[in-house]
């Protein structure tokens, strides 16, 4: 919850390096105990957070004021957490750590920063995900600080840091980047840092990255410069050019006069020329064997719009957007997955299959996956042991629909075939939104009940919990370990801020808070939930849709969550609520996933061959 103070101030949080290579670097924990003595002199209206970082980002202490004794004596304990034995460097993930604790606790008249601490460079053990995060570091996350007036303070150790990403970092935010060679000298950064934000006004967003760091500013330079002349003053106070002379006068020498032929002569010259080439193509020209080339020339020509396919059958192909999918091997450990994005996969023992099974019971071409009018089908080439679908054998040569989860036996080896876009699989259970019941005195037309309203929101929330809760033992857990009291507090408080957003414009709004791995989105929708699916079908051609985005963005995969969940609300005469529940991790046996099919259009559900059985359960 975000803490309110009398006057504006600072708003700071520390990121800080985990990993084992800042024990070489800082033998001593220098940097710990610098920050302890920097907190003791701080202004009275600061707030101070810390995330620290290694193989995944740690929330070690909140936003909280530094004035406060008991808050101050909290953070340093929590800067003993501090112990440089982490293994990997993910720092994006502390930094989008940081930046949305800032977001979450905004105070528009603060001044707000991230100091960055590091000696590497990112790096997850994955290098392909390194240069992608780095990337996102350098422009995603520094337009949204610039947006958030979130200056960022690079504190590199030793050369061996990643200096172009933290001097990014620093210079595309109004920050500033440091090097220091020994431990000791950070005492003397933090300082720096402090006399910017005492003396700084608040950050304005600049409209192109500024070419220079930016100093703190002296006494002297608070006054502007005077600005320039403009390009047209300057040249009207410029003496005019002297006139060039005129060519004529230019004295010419003997043998200039004889290097320049006489223009009729010129003209001879190419009167001759055009002459004999007029009377060489006429007479070629006759040649039998250059009119037969010219008849080719001329068939060659026409057949050429012949050649090409047809417009619309062009169309067809190229507009039709093929999802992503993936088999996942269910027969050996660890659960190996193959991706595919073509519309049509062949499967078999040969090597020019697209995926090669190598094992003797399966066919040379056992089998082949295709992607056409919106839907998989799954074909058994008339293999020699045969093709199982979810245990059942399917014809020889008839296509047979397949949806996301289905179990796929070519011979004695079995796959699972996976829409990543697609959150329904065979564990997700559908549970209708919670509609908040009327009271008594609601009827009365005098009362009016606010959107933003928080009893009611609270109400809505707790009653759709419930609803998840009686669902079974684990269900149940679920909710008592996602769903705290705190949590509820912070995920009600998010709601109304949407509520008075969608209220005012009429659009859909969203907020987004971690916690214990886990990723909360917070959004309210301007419709009823009758038109729930519309709207998600018309912004993002699907519920399905907005989901995977989610789970594939950025923000989220450096928060290395386990767990998505969706609060979704709105506001039709009285509160409605739903739940929507992704486990991303894939190491549970028996997740706990929840959707709202309401969200789904017909068509979207169609295209995923939804079914349920009696209890609810996806089939």
């Amino acid at each position: 919850m975000a803490t309110t103070r009398p006057e504006a101030g600072i708003d700071l949080f520390f990121v800080v390096d985990n990993s084992g290579s800042m024990r070489k670097n800082d033998p001593q924990f220098m940097m710990p105990q610098t920050v302890k003595a920097f907190l003791e002199g701080l202004p009275t209206a600061t707030r101070v957070g810390l995330v620290m970082f290694d193989q995944q980002a740690h929330l070690l202490a909140p936003l909280e004021p530094v004035a406060d004794y008991a808050t101050r004596q909290r953070m340093i304990q929590s800067l003993e957490q501090i112990d440089y034995r982490g293994q990997f460097t993910d720092s994006a993930a502390g930094i989008a750590w940081a930046l949305q604790e800032l977001e979450a606790s905004k105070d528009p008249a603060s001044q707000r920063g991230i100091i960055f601490i590091t000696d590497g460079i990112v790096d997850t053990g994955d290098k392909k995900k390194d240069r992608r995060l780095s990337q996102w570091l350098k422009n995603d996350l520094t337009v949204k600080c610039r947006d958030e007036k979130v200056r960022i303070y690079g504190i590199a150790f030793t050369e061996n840091a990643d200096h172009n990403l933290t001097q990014t970092l620093s210079r595309q935010t109004g920050g500033n980047h440091y090097q220091i060679a020994r431990p000791e000298d950070i005492d003397s950064v933090l300082e720096d840092i402090k006399s910017q934000f005492i003396t700084q006004q608040p950050l304005v967003t600049p409209t192109a990255p500024p070419q220079s760091v930016p100093k703190p500013p002296s006494p002297s330079a608070a006054t502007p410069p005077k600005p320039k002349a403009t390009v047209k003053t300057s040249a009207a106070k410029q003496p005019a050019p002297a006139a060039k002379p005129p060519a004529t006068s230019a004295p010419v020498t003997g043998d200039q006069s004889r290097s320049k032929p006489s223009l009729s002569w010129i003209l001879i010259l190419v009167g001759l020329i055009v002459i004999l080439a007029f009377l060489v193509l006429k007479f070629f020209g006759r040649l039998p064997g250059k009119k037969q080339d010219t008849r080719r020339s001329i068939k060659t020509s026409q057949a050429r719009p012949e050649a090409s396919p047809p417009p619309a059958a062009v169309a067809v192909d190229s507009e039709q957007e093929i999802p992503q999918w993936q088999l996942q091997d269910l027969d050996h450990p660890g659960n190996l997955i193959k991706d595919f994005n073509q519309s049509r996969v062949t499967i078999g023992r040969d090597k020019h299959n697209d995926f090669v099974v190598s094992q003797s019971t399966v066919s040379t071409m056992h089998a082949k996956i295709e992607y056409r009018n919106k839907f998989f089908f799954l074909e058994d080439l008339r293999s020699t042991n045969g093709t199982r679908l979810n245990d059942r054998k399917i014809e020889p040569g008839q296509p047979t629909l397949i949806k996301s989860g289905d179990r796929i036996r070519f011979a004695d080896r079995e796959f699972k075939f996976e829409r990543p876009d697609y959150l329904i699989s065979g564990n997700t259970i559908s549970l209708t939104v919670t509609n908040l019941s009327l009271r008594q005195e609601d009827l009365d037309p005098s009362v009016v009940i606010r959107a933003d309203d928080e009893t009611r929101l609270n109400e809505a929330l707790m009653e759709h919990l419930d609803q998840i809760k009686i669902l079974g033992a684990r269900y149940n857990a679920f909710v008592d370990q996602h769903f705290t009291p705190e949590v509820i507090r912070s995920l009600i408080t998010f709601a109304q801020e949407n509520m008075r957003q969608t209220t005012q414009d009429n659009d859909q709004h969203c907020r987004t808070m971690v916690n214990d791995k886990t990723y909360y989105i917070v959004c309210t929708l301007p419709v009823p939930i009758a038109h729930a699916s519309a709207w998600f079908n018309k912004r993002f051609k699907g519920f399905s849709k907005f989901v995977y985005q989610w789970i594939r963005s950025d923000a989220y995969e450096v928060t290395a969550c386990d767990v998505l969940i969706i609060v979704t609300l709105g506001f039709d005469k009285g509160h409605w609520v739903s739940v929507t529940i992704v486990p991303t991790n894939g190491n549970d046996d028996e997740p706990v996933e929840i959707v709202s099919i309401e969200f789904m259009t017909e068509s979207e559900k169609a295209e995923m061959g939804i079914e349920f059985d009696e209890m609810g359960r996806v089939l």
